[in-house]
């Protein structure tokens, strides 16, 4: 019985040690479960996130001082969580993300910000400051009253408002107000040296909200660092070794988007391509023959593609009924289920939550789109031309107009001259063109 209580206590001491490994776990999972309220599909269940959990326990690195190896193991949580979750969510969404993420744990983890200032953050002062003052000619009264506002959010910001009327401090705020990249620039010196990062992006917000995408990266990068503010490269092989035949893979569709090239490369590698691969668009009785071809499927070792399921939205329930019923035991080890849906609320969600989601939509900004287009030519491919000198400085060139073209997309379906929705697949004709013609 001693020898038991001693046991325990043991057990209990170590558990103890990782404290803060699970504080991040629990704050993770809850901003990732919060997800669902900014699209349906960004639908995760408890169970998957304790299965990639306790993959990460076991797969980071294992330093022999527990202090490495807690601050390891914290450090790689996070990276993989934010990895496997952004290859779900849109580009529009991914930045925000991790802000979320960056923000929680300075609330819930480090104390960095109180909920005070969080709540000033998203709703602005909660109550109108008494003062009756005039503001400075530089900044408007609307603004003035969220910049008395933040007198009592926390103590760094007393006496804010007498900063911006003096002299010296107050040229150094006009500067911040009317200059064009104010990020980076130094605040009047007691606000400089007091103010955390999450109160001087409170300042700044105030001053000049259009910035605040720019605030938030630097905010996240300072914090967690630059790999949270940069979107995972696309990799639908990493993405497959994740699964096992009882985890559909879904495609959230967005316009343009055409992951079907990349699924029959992924086929072709894996020798599942041919009579091993059957894909079905799905749509007016089309239902029975999906059923069909997912249970010979799963007989079989084949992959079944459903492309299209926000078409077929009286054929979810079944769909949900087959993925509730499956048996892994019954079920070849190399079947897989691949799902293509646009964003609907009528997408079964016990299949969200237990499938892995990916989006594939092209990347904002020039170098990210070059940087997609590049990551998709295998070495192999890049290497294999007779002219490589001459190839390779085409390639790039057609891959940056390839990715001029997309970033037109901000001004809608417009072609050079005709509406014209540019996708992937015209890179490729045309990349074929380029080896054919030189």
């Amino acid at each position: 019985m001693e020898q038991s209580k001693v046991t325990a206590e043991e057990i209990n001491t170590a558990r103890e040690k990782y404290r803060g490994v699970a504080k991040r776990g629990s704050i993770l999972y809850f901003v990732i479960a919060d997800l669902a309220l900014i699209d349906p599909m960004y639908q995760y269940s408890l169970e998957f996130f304790i299965k990639l959990f306790k993959k990460r326990l076991i797969s980071a690195p294992n330093p022999p001082e527990l202090q490495e190896r807690l601050k390891a193991l914290i450090e790689d949580i996070t990276r993989s969580f934010y990895t496997n979750i952004c290859r779900g969510l849109f580009e529009k969404d991914k930045l925000l993300f991790s802000f979320l993420i960056t923000a929680k744990i300075g609330i819930v983890e480090t104390k960095a910000l109180n909920n005070k200032e969080w709540n000033f953050f998203l709703r602005g002062p909660s109550v109108e400051s008494k003062k009756q003052d005039e503001p400075p000619e530089f900044i408007d009264a609307k603004r003035w009253k969220s910049i008395q506002g933040l007198e009592v959010v926390h103590v760094n910001f007393m006496k804010i408002t007498e900063s911006f009327k003096d002299y010296t401090d107050g040229l150094m705020w006009k500067y911040i107000v009317e200059d064009d990249d104010p990020i980076n620039l130094e605040f009047p010196k007691k606000y400089q040296e007091s103010l955390s990062m999450f109160q001087r992006m409170l300042v700044l917000n105030v001053l000049r909200p259009e910035k605040l995408i720019l605030m938030v990266k630097k905010y996240v990068a300072d914090t967690l660092g630059t790999i949270f503010t940069v979107s995972p490269a696309f990799d639908l092989k990493e993405a497959y070794q994740d699964t096992s035949s009882t985890t559909p893979i879904i495609f959230i569709l967005s316009p343009g988007a055409d992951p079907m090239n990349y699924l029959k490369k992924l086929a072709e590698e894996l020798e599942m391509d041919g009579p091993r691969f059957h894909p079905l668009s799905l749509g007016q009785g089309q239902g029975p023959v999906a059923k069909e071809k997912i249970l010979a499927g799963r007989r079989n070792g084949d992959w079944v593609c459903l492309q299209n399921c926000h078409l077929a939205a009286s054929w979810m329930d079944e769909l949900e009924r087959l993925q509730e019923t499956q048996v892994e035991s019954e079920t070849h080890p190399d079947f897989r289920l691949w799902l293509t849906s646009m964003p609907t609320n009528k997408f079964p969600v016990p299949v969200l939550q237990s499938g892995i989601k990916i989006t594939n939509e092209p990347p904002k900004g020039l170098k990210a789109n070059i940087r997609g287009t590049l990551n998709d030519i295998s070495e192999k491919e890049y290497e294999s031309s007779p002219k490589p000198y001459e190839y390779k400085k085409l390639l790039f060139a057609l891959a940056f107009f390839h990715a001029v073209i997309l970033e037109r997309r901000k001004f809608g379906a417009i072609g050079w001259n005709i509406p014209y929705e540019w996708m992937n697949s015209d890179f490729e004709t045309s990349h074929k063109q380029l080896r054919v013609s030189l």
